[in-house]
């Protein structure tokens, strides 16, 4: 799954709430229906509720922490 910008992923979910349909949002971000659908599920499982508040914040939209090892990052030679 490609990871897009986290303005990105605000603007996919606004749209969305809006009603619009996700071929639109496809067109406009570029972001793919089903991922669409699961940055939705995963928003609401954060605790978004546009029926409260419309409000989205950072953390409604923010990656998940990657599990696993960290990559070796190699030190320059000078």
């Amino acid at each position: 799954m490609q990871s897009y910008q986290i303005a990105t992923q605000a603007w996919a979910l606004a749209l969305y709430t809006e009603g619009m349909d996700c071929s639109l949002i496809k067109a406009a971000t570029g972001i793919l229906r089903r991922q669409i659908q699961y940055y939705v599920a995963e928003a609401c499982k954060r605790r978004y509720n546009p029926q409260v508040s419309k409000v989205i914040l950072n953390k409604h939209v923010q990656d998940k922490p990657r599990s696993g090892r960290p990559k070796k990052v190699a030190l320059e030679k000078t």
